[in-house]
């Protein structure tokens, strides 16, 4: 379930996404180290009772096709499918296998594994069971693993990356040669890559900045959510039960210096207005020129 929310000069709500009455979590951590790597394919190389202690160890971002070609001392040969355009490197088939452990504690919460790019036809397994493909090798993309991951255990995740044949006219390296995170949300958070600014007004005299934010609800329940200022009053409450909704602020309901909570459900956040910066009870801030970015 998702609900949308057109915020006037406001950023505020985005700090929920990290509230909870556990322990905070970070929500991004980097997910780039301590990866094992294997040139070449190898039949069911997602499996968990796979021998990957002699796989190479690598730490993102990783690009095989700019390594020396085993056997040899240079990455390129004149022979490459790619030729000039390729730089007259070698792509072909890579498994990556990684071991991660998510606390018991989380359980409850959304986990979301993140990759900036790979290039390219990436498939993905965790724990054995293919979780989804990627084809694109310039695009980054995101994936829920709630359910495929076991809390208070290890975890597998494991992924094929194949960059064979003519694909592009310039260099693109083969691999996970992006960054990658693992994301750890309460089932009500906002979207990764769900916040959009508008200017729909801007003159002389007046201009209006409209923050868009879209909230994720993972959760059966339907929470109702709410936003009161220092002295209990009450400045939004609904509950998200339509696919999409809209709630405008103006520049009357959110006064600089303020401080507002926030409440959907048995969460609760605490955040002030400061006039260019708004911050939460969690020490996190956020710009009000800017959205969308990774941690919210």
């Amino acid at each position: 379930m998702r609900s949308i929310y057109s915020l006037l000069f406001l950023l505020i709500t985005l700090g929920l996404s990290s509230c909870s009455e556990k322990k905070p979590t970070l929500r991004e951590q980097s997910f780039d180290e301590e990866w094992l790597f294997y040139r070449g394919d190898i039949v069911e190389g997602e499996r968990s009772d796979l021998d990957d202690s002699q796989w190479r160890q690598v730490n993102l971002p990783h690009d095989w096709s700019i390594e020396d070609i085993p056997g040899t001392n240079s990455p390129f040969t004149a022979d490459a499918v790619t030729e000039v355009s390729g730089g007259f490197t070698v792509g072909g088939t890579g498994w990556y296998r990684k071991h991660f452990y998510v606390d018991a504690a989380e359980k409850g919460r959304c986990i979301a594994v993140a990759f900036d790019g790979i290039y390219m036809n990436a498939d993905i397994w965790v724990n054995d069971r293919h979780v989804a493909d990627h084809v694109y090798g310039y695009t980054a993309f995101e994936l829920d693993i709630t359910d495929y991951v076991r809390f208070g255990e290890k975890n597998l995740i494991a992924v094929r990356v194949k960059n064979e044949g003519l694909n592009c006219r310039w260099y693109t390296g083969s691999g996970i040669y992006r960054h990658t995170f693992l994301r750890i949300t309460n089932p009500l958070h906002f979207e990764t890559w769900g916040t959009f600014i508008t200017t729909p007004v801007a003159t002389a005299n007046r201009a209006e900045v409209h923050v868009q934010s879209i909230l994720a609800n993972t959760e059966k329940a339907n929470e109702k959510l709410t936003i009161t200022d220092s002295d209990g009053k009450e400045i939004l409450s609904f509950t998200p039960a339509k696919t999409w909704q809209s709630v405008v602020f103006t520049s009357a309901d959110l006064k600089e210096g303020e401080t507002y909570t926030i409440t959907a459900g048995s969460q609760s956040e605490t955040v002030t207005i400061d006039g260019i910066v708004t911050s939460n009870s969690n020490g996190m801030s956020f710009g009000r020129g800017h959205g969308g970015g990774r941690g919210f």
